[in-house]
């Protein structure tokens, strides 16, 4: 979930290493499951990616689905990050 945070915002590994003042390595093995996000820094990247903590402890989702149910909602949305924040938001209850 933190890849898909992180690109929904339009960040790079190393942008949102720089916001948190990490290295881009640790984003890398945080993104890939190798280190785990300690209590401290989820909620220092929740801050950083303006998503809610409970956001990232989801742990069936796929990203791609996100991705095109948040397509779909394109007709009625003026941009897509709209789109996959309010899917986003109705799936959290925010």
């Amino acid at each position: 979930m933190v890849i898909l945070a992180r690109e929904s915002r339009g960040l790079t590994q190393r942008e949102l290493g720089e916001r948190l003042g990490l290295h881009q390595g640790r984003i890398s093995r945080i993104e890939g499951g190798l280190k785990e996000l300690p209590p401290l820094l989820l909620s220092e990247l929740s801050r950083a990616l303006d998503y809610p903590e409970a956001f990232f402890y989801q742990t069936n989702a796929k990203p791609e689905n996100y991705f095109w149910e948040a397509y779909s909602m394109l007709p009625t949305a003026a941009d897509p990050q709209d789109a996959f924040i309010r899917l986003v938001s109705g799936r959290l209850g925010v």
